[in-house]
């Protein structure tokens, strides 16, 4: 089995990966095929390509489409050629992990606001845009106010 995961691996193996992403302030990321194995992201890589993570996430998500085509029509090809498929293995010393987020980590604090900047917090909420658990602040009456949406502008 081959599978598609959007990043540059070995980096960012595990859940949510575009999310992590894009949160931790990445501007660039990778498409990657890889040969499935009996450990989480672990396999050969037979296709990486990068790709620019600007704009929301259904810019981003049409991106990932666009190269994933792409490199799995390589792939296909390569195989036809040569009726296999053997990959590069991945760097274990390049490898990191991340836990697939939870929907109470989409939370904004109103003590966030001291904490990060305009585009940290940005990032945050775009990266948790539909499909995903939307950033959300708790109101004075536990109410959840979601923000789907944020622009930044400077001040002069």
């Amino acid at each position: 089995s081959i599978c598609l995961h959007p990043s540059p691996l070995p980096k960012y193996r595990g859940g949510s990966p575009l999310q992590h992403q894009i949160i931790s302030g990445e501007k660039e990321s990778a498409v990657t095929l890889f040969i499935m194995n009996e450990q989480v992201d672990k396999g050969p890589i037979l296709w990486q390509e990068e790709f620019s993570l600007d704009g929301d996430l259904t810019e981003i998500f049409d991106r990932i489409i666009e190269k994933g085509k792409k490199g799995l029509n390589e792939v296909i090809d390569i195989y036809l050629k040569q009726g296999n498929l053997k990959g590069t293995l991945q760097d274990e010393n390049k490898a990191t992990y991340y836990k697939r987020r939870t929907p109470e980590q989409s939370e904004i604090k109103i003590s966030d606001f001291d904490k990060y900047t305009a585009e940290e917090l940005n990032n945050k909420i775009r990266a948790l845009q539909d499909p995903y658990p939307n950033a959300f602040i708790i109101c004075k009456d536990r109410t959840k106010l979601f923000i789907q949406k944020s622009k930044i502008k400077e001040e002069k």
